[in-house]
């Protein structure tokens, strides 16, 4: 797992990419009309698809989206077998897209075929070892010429023991047989144990120029505020980001960007979602994209918190017209329940993919470890 709390208007008609059997019916908390930062997303209808499945018979978490040429590739993190007696598992892998929301197929496998491997692998040059180290990656972002990027973050975690090292960055590349191939610049970029955010570690998101990663802040025992809960920025140039001079950084107090690298950020530098509702705070993993049905950016995810009185948990979604916000206050997408009592439902990503109008939206959600569930969200 990458992080545990670490998803214009045009009337025409919404194309599907395979049927969806399946109906639930949701409610939708009131918005508050009288607010400046309204969120303009009104849901018709929120249809439960099924759980998402692939030619392995492995179980995943996570599930960002990415798109590299006309082929999606998803990023998982922990991955293990399914086949009962056996034991193989890996921290992260991928899959590419169908045109099925709910299958995938897995070109990274080991040289029998049959397992996936891992989409970021240890290296012996960093003294990293598969039993002690682990990597996770959010959603890969096109960089052009049908390449991309995306942000990792490596945990040491030996006997179990899990302490996040830092993040960084990584090639991606799609072969002419469709294998998804990875390579990481350095061992890691930004240093989690100095107080740098972990970035990327929430999501990515590209507007054609520049790339941002969000990220949440490390722990530190003696902060007055829990960074961890909070939500720091980065971009550079799409055309740059492979130099780490670069990158500059979001300062939500002063609403600027600075070359300066942030070391154990306060409350007031992370991103604000808007003066009404102050810094984004408990934002657990999502997925940021363009809605041209809507003419904004999408940001879907979860909090780590369930409805005490419910009993279940609410998929949320803002929009904003920049990467840095201003965001609009939050709406309810669709609510779900966990599978395994006690464990988080984490991980909301948007898919928007098998919708160019924007019209709908696929979106996938952890429902307990090892099963990624999808719904179709369609908006009036």
């Amino acid at each position: 797992m990458f992080s545990f709390f670490s998803l214009a208007l045009v009337a025409r008609t919404v194309s599907y990419a395979a049927p969806f059997p399946y109906n639930t019916e949701q409610d939708f908390p009131a918005q508050r009309e009288d607010s400046t930062h309204h969120c303009p997303i009104k849901v018709a209808a929120a249809e439960l698809l099924g759980d998402v499945q692939s030619d392995l018979p492995v179980g995943r978490d996570l599930g960002f989206v990415g798109k590299l040429k006309d082929t999606m590739i998803f990023t998982y993190g922990d991955t293990a077998s399914q086949t009962e007696g056996e034991f193989y598992m890996t921290s992260d892998s991928s899959s590419i897209g169908t045109d099925d929301p709910l299958f995938g197929r897995n070109t990274q496998r080991t040289e029998d075929g049959n397992h996936p491997t891992d989409m970021i692998a240890p290296h012996a040059e960093w003294n990293e070892k598969n039993t002690e180290d682990a990597f996770g990656g959010t959603n890969v972002v096109s960089t052009g010429h049908g390449n991309g990027m995306m942000f990792f973050l490596k945990n040491h975690r030996p006997d179990g023991n899990n302490t996040i090292i830092g993040a960084g960055v990584a090639h991606v590349r799609l072969t002419p047989d469709r294998n998804v191939t990875t390579e990481r610049l350095a061992e890691h970029w930004w240093d989690t144990l100095a107080g740098e955010p972990n970035y990327g570690d929430i999501g990515a998101y590209t507007d054609g120029n520049y790339i941002y990663g969000y990220g949440h802040g490390g722990d530190d025992d003696t902060a007055e505020d829990n960074r961890r809960m909070h939500v720091f920025l980065a971009r550079a140039p799409i055309l740059g980001w492979t130099d780490l001079q670069n990158w500059e950084y979001w300062h939500g107090s002063t609403n600027t960007w600075e070359k300066d690298r942030m070391f154990f950020p306060s409350e007031q530098d992370a991103i604000q979602w808007n003066p009404l509702d102050g810094a984004a705070w408990a934002v657990a993993q999502g997925q940021m994209v363009w809605n041209p049905y809507y003419g904004k950016i999408i940001w879907v995810y979860t909090t780590p918190f369930a409805d005490n009185d419910r009993g279940d948990h609410a998929i949320v979604a803002r929009t904003a017209e920049k990467p840095e916000g201003p965001w609009s206050e939050a709406t309810t997408l669709y609510r779900t329940h966990n599978r395994v009592p006690g464990q988080f439902v984490y991980c909301a990503v948007a898919n928007p993919y098998f919708d160019e109008t924007g019209r709908s939206l696929v979106v996938t959600v952890n429902v307990g470890s090892m099963t990624v569930q999808a719904h179709r969200v369609v908006f009036e």
